[in-house]
């Protein structure tokens, strides 16, 4: 009764959290076997829901964004002219007129007061996409290695993809806990999707200025082009045909390790074909 029932009872809590879990296994005990089902069912639900939220969400972006590329031009233009005016170009003795110039002036400003409106739209709604609040505790770097052996580990060994998962110093760290392992595994999901199964490897270790999380994997080289825009919003690289994604994935790590005063970049390594994210 009881390992079964401590092998769920921490599953519910990842779902919560919104973290990428393998399914329970399902088995034929009497007790927990419908359990685990349902269980399991939810966890579909959930990945479905998610990627629906995350279509409305890109619709609802690109439709800011169109709104806002429609309105950027007349408004600039509005400026110009007000600018125009307010200098006296269209006066017939280029002097400035006064009562005109005040009126200018005040259009100028609020064409200013659209376009800073319309960036805050396309920022708040960008930003919105991603649901994370920073909950930093203490704990050690290794339970982040224990979490991808938990969630991973089986799931690599039935695809048959060699794996590490490293520490080189177990130190203890402030931060949350919750939000890097949410970053390790999109990474790691990416790195199964769109990586030619010769290998994952993560490796964390102490830096001069903190410390790094590295992931990496073999498989087709993005451009140099793509690489600047792989953590915009929606944004889907040339590797991406006929793989399913929302493009929303690298966004969400960006703003995660983002809000926790951390940075993320990616390098292409075209002598080894391997794709690399810290």
């Amino acid at each position: 009764m009881l390992e079964p029932f401590n092998t769920l009872s921490a599953y519910p809590e990842k779902l919560s959290k919104n973290q990428l879990t393998e399914k329970i296994p399902e088995t034929r005990n009497r007790y927990f076997g419908r359990f685990t089902w349902g269980i399991n069912m939810l966890n579909d639900r959930l990945v479905s829901d998610r990627n629906r939220i995350n279509e409305l969400s890109r619709d609802h972006l690109t439709m800011l964004t169109t709104i806002a590329h429609g309105i950027k031009t007349p408004v600039s233009n509005i400026k110009l002219y007000s600018e125009a005016i307010e200098t006296g170009m269209y006066q017939p003795d280029g002097k400035v007129n006064a009562s005109d110039a005040e009126v200018a002036a005040k259009i100028s400003k609020n064409a200013d007061d659209i376009t800073a409106i319309v960036k805050e739209l396309i920022d708040k709604a960008s930003v919105g996409v991603v649901a994370f609040e920073p909950n930093c505790s203490s704990f050690y770097l290794s339970e982040l290695t224990d979490f991808l052996n938990e969630e991973y580990g089986n799931r690599l060994d039935v695809l048959r993809i060699p794996h590490t998962f490293t520490v080189e110093s177990n130190a203890m760290i402030n931060s949350d806990k919750d939000g890097i392992c949410r970053v390790l595994s999109q990474l790691i999901e990416n790195a199964i999707k769109y990586g030619n199964g010769e290998g994952i490897s993560v490796n964390i270790r102490k830096g001069e200025e903190g410390y790094y999380l590295s992931v990496k994997n073999k498989g087709k080289v993005l451009d140099e082009k793509e690489l600047p825009y792989i953590f915009n919003s929606f944004w889907r690289g040339s590797n991406s045909e006929g793989v399913p994604g929302s493009g929303i994935g690298l966004f969400e790590c960006y703003e995660i390790v983002r809000r926790l005063s951390g940075d993320i970049y990616a390098r292409s390594d075209l002598s080894g074909r391997n794709r690399d994210g810290i």
